[in-house]
């Protein structure tokens, strides 16, 4: 049997169940003596072993904090042991650790530094309680206020400082618990201290929109609430799913221009048009209790592990192609199709019809329906191309009653063609969209270039022939 017993912050922050079952316990150990909680055992002559010599041959604190494990873990297989630590159990790793290997264990409670921190800037309200020597855990998303515990030195200060400066700006408002005494600060001041020990805890707070130097999501989402309140902005407010729908389509394509153009700062500005479109549409779903943000961030997160058992799982992929094999075997799985069909159908309606037509054929192959050769394409090819010219003629020759039913006949062969188009890109592994874009720019490039040369000559375009616009055309081919 183990007990965990959080001794509290000071000398008198001991429960009342805490030191019973301590001045009853035959095996007493305590992470270190070094603390002002520490004082209890030897002011009621109470027999402990503590634990500071596994400070001195660790090699940092993951390694520490196993060691301290193993040490409690290796006493307890013999008798019962209490084992107590400075502050709070649940603030502490080596009881994490305990806790997580261990069945038999109890927990008795006590306040941790980082709650006495924020209790005596009289704060009221949830909070993030962090190690400082879990900076790994950190991020610029964590919920303020953040409460930085074991700040025992003051190199470890200015790490934090750097740190969190980076993430909320130099001025944001902090106060440090350290020598039994409360400093509010501004947050660059978090290392001009003496003395940092166990007990110091540095606290980070928000504050208002229009002070702030830095952002994280979670400011995204509290100034669109805002926005959308009875006395926030009136468009905001007024809009819908259907409103702003095409927006998202509008951000991609200019995000999209900005990665072909390596624009990095306008990679950076789409980034943010994009987020700030799925922010609208997930409060849209929080104000109508339908799904919130925590929904959305554990789907995707949930969708990733599944769909990459090839390393969250037991299944292999040593490239590429087979990885994306991996997710189309596991999201066929997830979405539970029962036939090619549905398969093909889910291909998004609304895609660009390149796209949309690559990917359908793409997944026809999977249910073997697919050309066996390149020759084939080609033939087929040449068959739609002659049935064009054939719908075109009779158009030609059609009389009036007949012309719409013959133009549609003759949109419809068209599309059998570039259809067929689609198929020989998808053979040569080559993406029909990025393809036809990429003649697109070269079109408008070659055409820009050929009008500036007639122009430089002193002609118009509108005037000349198509084989003297063909002259000019072909040299500027050959550039």
């Amino acid at each position: 049997m183990i007990t965990l017993a959080g001794l509290g912050t000071t000398k008198d922050g001991l429960s009342l169940k805490a030191f019973k079952a301590i001045s009853g316990a035959k095996k007493v150990m305590c992470r270190t003596q070094f603390t002002e909680s520490a004082a209890v055992f030897k002011e009621n002559d109470i027999d402990v072993e503590f634990l500071d010599d596994v400070f001195e041959n660790s090699r940092n604190f993951d390694s520490l904090n196993k060691k301290l494990a193993a040490r409690v873990m290796e006493a307890a297989k013999t008798q019962d042991v209490v084992y107590c630590v400075d502050g709070s159990v649940a603030d502490d790793n080596s009881c994490a650790i305990i806790l997580k290997k261990c069945k038999n264990v109890e927990i008795i409670e006590a306040a941790s530094h980082s709650a006495k921190a924020l209790g005596g800037l009289d704060f009221r309200g949830g909070y993030t309680s962090l190690s400082a020597y879990r900076k790994d855990k950190f991020n610029s998303s964590v919920m303020l206020p953040l409460a930085v515990y074991d700040l025992d030195d003051k190199l470890t200060a200015s790490e934090w400082k750097l740190l969190l400066t980076d993430a909320f700006g130099d001025e944001a408002p902090a106060a440090i618990y350290i020598n039994g005494k409360i400093h509010k600060i501004a947050l660059y001041e978090a290392d001009s201290f003496e003395n940092y020990g166990y007990d110091t805890v540095l606290v980070v707070f928000d504050r208002k929109f229009t002070e702030k130097e830095r952002f994280n999501i979670n400011d995204l989402f509290d100034i669109i609430t805002a926005l959308r309140a009875e006395n926030g902005c009136p468009w905001d407010r007024d809009q819908t799913r259907e409103s702003i729908k095409n927006n998202l389509i509008e951000e991609s394509y200019e995000m999209y221009d900005a990665i072909n153009n390596g624009d990095i700062d306008g990679i950076l500005e789409e980034s943010g048009d994009m987020f700030l479109q799925l922010v609208f549409h997930t409060l849209f779903a929080e104000e109508e209790h339908s799904y919130n943000r925590g929904d959305v961030f554990t789907g995707i997160c949930s969708k990733m592990i599944f769909r990459h058992s090839h390393v969250f799982g037991s299944d292999n992929a040593g490239n590429g192609e087979q990885a994306l094999d991996v997710w189309e075997k596991n999201k066929t799985k997830e979405k539970g199709y029962k036939n090619g069909r549905e398969y093909i159908d889910c291909v998004p309606h609304s895609f660009p019809a390149l796209m949309r037509a690559q990917k359908m054929q793409k997944r026809a192959a999977k249910y073997n329906f697919d050309f066996s050769s390149i020759e084939q394409i080609y033939q087929k090819i040449a068959e739609e191309t002659e049935e064009v010219r054939q719908v075109k003629r009779a158009l030609d020759e059609c009389n009036a009653v007949e012309k719409d039913k013959k133009l549609e006949a003759l949109k419809g062969e068209i599309g059998d063609l570039l259809f067929s188009v689609v198929n020989l890109a998808r053979f040569y592994k080559i993406d029909a969209e990025e393809a036809l874009k990429t003649t697109c720019d070269k079109f408008l490039k070659r055409f820009s270039a050929l009008e500036e040369a007639i122009e430089k000559d002193g002609k118009d375009m509108k005037n000349m022939t198509e084989e003297e616009i063909d002259k000019y055309y072909n040299e500027i081919k050959k550039s």
